[in-house]
């Protein structure tokens, strides 16, 4: 037997092996922190779902007691979800100028109207305290122009409203324009002998602008002008030699009568869930269409989350940042001004059980948690209370568990191994 091996089988038999093998055995001591961080990562998740849980039965609760408000936000007794028109509430001004660059914050929200004839265009709507602004982009291979000089016609493509005066009366008005820029608006008006005379209106603003796919129309309206309703339809012409209508779209369902119902926000709910308003979380109030009735919070937190990373030196920061999921609040956030969510979560509290449920958000950077909870009334259930908050905060607790229990391991294992391998070399 050579020397070399002779060396090696008594540094096998060695006590100074020996020794290094029961350091070896510290290695359980991140598995069972590990399996320690993951229980305790199981009970917050828990807590966090409870607290929301509570949250959305808080505000259930105090919706219960004020029924009439789900009421005065329903549409008409037809019942259907397509028949209403969402204004969203204005957060920034509008400049009436027929582009779409002020409408960005709700873009996402367009409510899209289409026939088979290939006649389509979508719709929003938003308003201040003194005027309801709508977009209109209109899908159209062939913009036909009101002819210069002339007044109201209908060979042209032309945008039709049909509206609720606050006084009972139902308003007519017409919008063209001869070329790109401000655009005409006419109203509707029946003569004593049963003629009828189309008046020009100044109050009604318009900026009417050609775009890649047909055109665009911003109005504003003033708010004392509109009631409840309003339908809007779209002529399209398409010949500017025969001027013939080639085809009429309108918001409202071919079939019915009735205008369009206009949805607007109560504030007496959004004062109701003011109140219980929780922290990094977003609280919705939907009726049983699924509609946004009432938004309030935030899913980001106002200062983004942050990890003390300062006391581990730099490559282990490096191995940390790899292996490790950062919390951020620069996350895609897929509902965030919806006016109209359909998630089973809700479909569950609508039909009587509360739910919950984890999704990534569309760039996989957060998970949000969210909870629902039915609102009762003496007719059953009229809506549900949707309560959503990111795992961020226990992302972030998880990250700085891991982080504490690898240093503190690391360091263990080199003392204890330091210290074993000189007992055994004084031992030897």
């Amino acid at each position: 037997m050579s020397a070399t091996a002779r060396s090696k089988r008594r540094f096998y038999h060695s006590i100074r092996f020996k020794l290094m093998l029961v350091a070896l055995s510290l290695l359980l001591i991140p598995w069972a922190g590990y399996r320690y961080i993951q229980e305790n990562e199981l009970f917050l998740r828990t807590a966090q779902e409870d607290v929301l849980f509570g949250t959305a039965q808080a505000v259930a609760a105090m919706l219960r007691n004020q029924p009439e408000l789900f009421i005065s936000c329903s549409t008409s007794s037809s019942g259907s979800s397509g028949q209403f028109l969402y204004i969203h509430p204005l957060q920034s001004a509008i400049q009436l100028d027929g582009y779409i660059e002020d409408w960005n914050p709700y873009i996402h929200n367009t409510w899209r109207y289409s026939a088979d004839n290939a006649l389509a265009f979508d719709l929003l709507l938003a308003q201040d305290s003194l005027y309801i602004y709508l977009l209109l982009q209109a899908e159209d291979d062939h913009v036909v122009f009101r002819e210069p000089g002339s007044h109201y016609s209908e060979g042209n493509d032309l945008v039709s409203l049909a509206v609720t005066h606050p006084n009972g009366d139902l308003n007519h008005y017409h919008i063209s324009t001869t070329s790109p820029g401000w655009a005409d608006v006419y109203r509707q008006v029946s003569t004593e002998t049963g003629m009828v005379e189309y008046q020009t209106v100044t109050g009604i603003k318009g900026e009417w602008q050609s775009s890649p796919t047909g055109y665009n129309l911003e109005l504003r309206i003033p708010r004392y002008l509109v009631a409840d309703y309003l339908t809007l339809s779209v002529t399209d012409v398409d010949d500017a030699t025969t001027r013939a209508i080639r085809a009429r779209l309108s918001t409202a369902p071919v079939d019915s009568t009735e205008l369009n119902r206009l949805l607007t926000p109560d504030p007496r709910m959004l004062e109701t869930i003011q109140g219980i308003a929780h922290e990094n979380a977003r609280i919705w109030v939907v009726d049983r269409f699924q509609r946004v009735l009432a938004r309030q919070g935030s899913l980001k937190a106002t200062e983004s989350v942050e990890e003390d990373e300062e006391h581990a030196p730099g490559i282990l920061k490096m191995l940390f940042n790899l292996a490790l999921q950062r919390p951020t609040e620069q996350f895609e956030d897929d509902y965030a001004n919806r006016i109209q969510i359909q998630a089973p979560e809700i479909a569950s509290a609508l039909k009587g059980t509360p739910d919950t449920r984890r999704r990534s958000t569309p760039d996989n950077r957060a998970v949000i948690l969210s909870t629902t909870w039915p609102i009762h009334a003496s007719d059953g259930i009229v809506g549900s209370v949707l309560v959503e908050q990111t795992t961020n905060q226990i992302l972030s607790l998880q990250n700085r568990a891991i982080e504490g229990l690898f240093g503190m391991t690391l360091l263990l294992f080199i003392t204890t191994s330091l210290l074993l391998l000189g007992f055994a070399t004084l031992l030897t």
